[in-house]
């Protein structure tokens, strides 16, 4: 059993948040959520026809919402028993959550993605270009919002570059925490 009641992972887009979120879930026998997921579900009720793409959609979203979502992701992780995929996980800071930040350089976060196939008919350079801004846009709304960059390492018990290393070895680390 670990000595963490819930786990945060956080990153850069396609550092491998997820994947790492879901091994550490099944690990502990943990629940999974992904903070992603719960702006797809507000995204498609807004626009079920899908009139808006959800990145652009992502840049209207008001600081308001943003505030909301985090408070019920948070809300979430306080309940125990959680491995929550998110950007701004630093928020949950307490000393009964781990946060885990992964991070991994661009070229292989954008293969990563075109593997994925997430930006259909874009090439390396186009796809490399929308995970920077991407990144760009996080870290400025981090910055407005709760007045740091999430990329900070300051904000995080754990760093695990992703970039050469397989998630096995991720879970290693947070296992010798205990």
């Amino acid at each position: 059993m670990s000595m963490f009641e819930s786990i945060c992972v956080t990153g850069t887009p396609f550092s491998g948040k997820s994947t790492l979120g879901k091994l550490i879930a099944e690990h502990f026998n943990w629940k999974y959520f992904s903070v992603s997921d719960m702006w797809k579900e507000k995204w498609v009720k807004k626009y079920p026809k899908g009139d808006m793409s959800f990145e652009n959609f992502m840049l209207e979203v008001s600081d308001d919402d943003h505030r909301e979502i985090d408070k019920r992701a948070g809300d979430l992780i306080k309940n125990g028993h959680i491995v929550g995929d998110m950007t701004f996980g630093f928020l949950y800071r307490d000393p009964q959550v781990l946060i885990v930040f992964t991070q991994c350089d661009i070229d292989t976060r954008t293969k990563r993605a075109l593997e994925l196939n997430k930006y259909p008919g874009r090439d390396f350079v186009q796809v490399k270009e929308i995970l920077e801004q991407h990144e760009r846009d996080e870290a400025d709304r981090c910055q407005a919002l709760y007045g740091t960059d999430f990329r900070d390492s300051k904000n995080y018990d754990l760093l695990f570059d992703t970039t050469n290393s397989p998630p096995d070895e991720a879970l290693e680390k947070i296992l010798a925490l205990k």
